[in-house]
C-alpha cells in the first residue's frame, strides 16, 4: 500500500466520520427545538350560583344555566422546558391582545401540558387572523387555520357578552365586554 493510497483511505474515513457526526447534530437539533401544540374548543360549565360567572351564560335544556368558555390546551411536545406567557388573539388589522389567565405564565416540562379557560368574547365578532400562545422567547405557536375558523364560527353561534356602546365623549360606537382575565392590547402601528 502506497503512501498516497493510505492518505486517500484516511481522508475517506475522516469525511465519513464528519458526515455521520453532522447528521447526529442535525437530529439532536431537531429533537431539541421547541415544539408546542395547542387545541382550543368551547366548553360548557355549570353556572356559578353566586351570580359571578366568567363565561357567557346560556340556558341548556335539561341542564339549566351553563356558562360557555373557551378552553385552551397547551402541550409541550418537545424535549426542552419552555415557559408559556400568554394566549394571543391577533386581528386582521395587525392589532393583538395578550390574554393572561390565572394558569399563565407556566413552565412546561417536556411532554407536559396545561389547560386554561378564557372568555369566548375574546374571539367573538372580530376578524381573527391568528390564535395561539406566546412563549418566553417571543415565539407564537398558533392553531391551524381550519381549526381557528371552526372555533370562531362555533363561538359566534352562541350569545355573546360583547356589545356595542356609544362613547359619551366622542359619540363613536365601540364594541366591548367586561374582560375578566388580565390582558394587554397591542395596537398595530398606524400607516401614514
Amino acid at each position: 500500500m502506497t503512501e498516497e493510497h493510505l492518505k486517500f483511505l484516511i481522508s475517506i474515513w475522516g469525511a465519513s466520520i464528519a458526515t455521520i457526526l453532522a447528521a447526529i447534530k442535525v437530529v439532536e437539533f431537531l429533537r431539541e427545538r421547541i415544539s408546542i401544540k395547542i387545541k382550543a374548543n368551547l366548553i360548557f360549565a355549570p353556572s356559578n350560583t353566586e351570580g359571578k360567572s366568567k363565561g357567557t351564560l346560556i340556558q341548556v335544556e335539561g341542564r339549566g344555566a351553563q356558562e360557555v368558555l373557551l378552553s385552551v390546551s397547551i402541550v409541550n411536545t418537545g424535549r426542552r422546558p419552555i415557559q408559556i406567557t400568554a394566549i394571543v388573539v391577533e386581528e386582521n388589522s395587525g392589532s393583538s391582545i395578550q390574554i393572561i389567565p390565572q394558569e399563565l405564565p407556566a413552565v412546561l416540562a417536556p411532554l407536559t401540558s396545561v389547560v386554561t379557560t378564557i372568555q369566548k368574547e375574546w374571539i367573538d365578532g372580530i376578524p381573527v387572523k391568528e390564535f395561539g400562545v406566546l412563549d418566553a422567547l417571543g415565539n407564537m405557536h398558533t392553531l391551524k387555520r381550519e381549526d381557528l375558523i371552526n372555533l370562531v364560527q362555533a363561538s359566534n353561534s352562541y350569545p355573546s357578552n360583547r356589545k356595542q356602546y356609544r362613547n359619551k365623549d366622542s359619540g363613536e360606537i365601540v364594541t366591548a365586554f367586561q374582560g375578566l382575565d388580565k390582558s394587554v392590547i397591542i395596537n398595530a402601528p398606524k400607516k401614514l
